[in-house]
């Protein structure tokens, strides 16, 4: 058993992280039956630029390494957890949980890879051979460009990258709160929590080259500036859509669903053209494609709005309301009367 507890790490002054070598602290290598635990280590409040605040690598042992409370800042990737290691290669099956930990500063506060590296490792070899999960919880990630990073492209099958997102996990600031990429980065369970984005100037959701394809991640517990997607509203679920990269956008990827029973497009994400799946039922059931072109007209002659759709599919069989606003809801019913004039 192994307890790394209450320690202050820096970078001496001047050192940056830019080869990817300094490491705050590292773990690697603990075998099956072992213990290791990390709590209330601050790392990188002052001094140089660690390249990883904290590094995990060939993780096979039963008993999972666990992160407990502290800080890391300072650091190009806080937390870091990749099958191939630049000095001794590819690693084994690995998983890490992280818990109360805060995170700033950097370009990546929690990635999750299970790719090969650009340059190959020191010794050993640039493949895949294993698994990474990282379980989060109480995490505060603040000011990182990218909030949470996992990372498995089809090349890496039959192996994965995942994250468990558990309750009062907070991203705030930087560019990107959580980015899936690659068909074999996952969401464990499909589902966000109660994860609070804010912030961010790109994307809060960010999937790509087809990370999870076929799969609904569900959103609808998670918070977007303060907002469920139930407490939103009409524009505030337009305004989380257009900051949400999934299905709706490209009909590779995964779907997230912020607000249950509904789906929101925007031409801000380019979607209205290449309407989803999810969506096309919908739209057939309810409208004429000619009424549909009509409708879309209608709402350029507002040149301060673009035309959005919001498709509700309710559970009640109620006649939807005309829109007051120059949007179009379409409510998926059994019905295939055309809507009020």
């Amino acid at each position: 058993m192994l307890n790394v507890v209450s320690n202050v790490i820096h970078a001496a002054a001047g050192v940056t992280g830019a080869d990817d070598f300094t490491w705050g602290i590292g773990v690697a290598s603990v075998q099956v039956g072992s213990t290791v635990t990390l709590t209330n280590n601050t790392i990188g409040a002052t001094g140089g630029q660690f390249a990883r605040g904290m590094d995990f690598w060939n993780l096979p042992t039963s008993n999972t390494v666990t992160v407990n409370g502290g800080s890391v800042a300072n650091s190009v990737v806080g937390v870091d957890l990749e099958n191939v290691d630049p000095f001794f290669g590819a690693g084994s099956d690995s998983t890490v949980n992280v818990n109360n930990l805060a995170i700033s500063g950097g370009s990546v506060g929690v990635r999750v890879s299970a790719d090969t590296l650009a340059t190959p490792p020191q010794s050993g070899a640039n493949v895949v051979s294993g698994n990474m999960r990282a379980n989060l919880s109480g995490l505060s990630i603040t000011n990182e460009t990218t909030g949470i990073s996992v990372n498995a492209p089809t090349a890496s099958s039959p192996y994965t990258a995942s994250v468990q997102i558990g309750s009062g996990v907070t991203v705030s600031g930087g560019a990107t709160g959580l980015q899936l990429n690659g068909a074999d980065a996952q969401v464990i369970g499909d589902t966000l929590s109660n994860v609070a984005f804010s912030g961010q100037s790109g994307k809060y959701v960010l999937l790509s080259n087809g990370a999870e394809a076929g799969h609904e991640i569900n959103a609808t517990t998670a918070s977007f500036a303060g907002s469920t997607g139930a407490g939103a509203g009409l524009d505030g679920n337009f305004a989380i859509e257009d900051k949400i990269q999934h299905e709706v956008d490209d009909l590779t990827l995964g779907f997230v669903r912020v607000t249950a029973g509904n789906v929101y497009v925007t031409t801000a994400s380019g979607s209205i053209q290449r309407v989803s799946p999810r969506l096309r039922p919908a739209t057939r059931s309810m409208w004429r494609p000619a009424r549909l072109r009509k409708t879309l007209r209608s709402t350029r002659a507002s040149p301060s709005r673009a035309p959005r759709l919001a498709c509700s599919v309710p559970t009640s069989r109620a006649a939807p309301e005309r829109p007051s606003s120059p949007r179009t809801a379409i409510n998926r019913r059994s019905s295939m009367s055309p809507p009020p004039t």
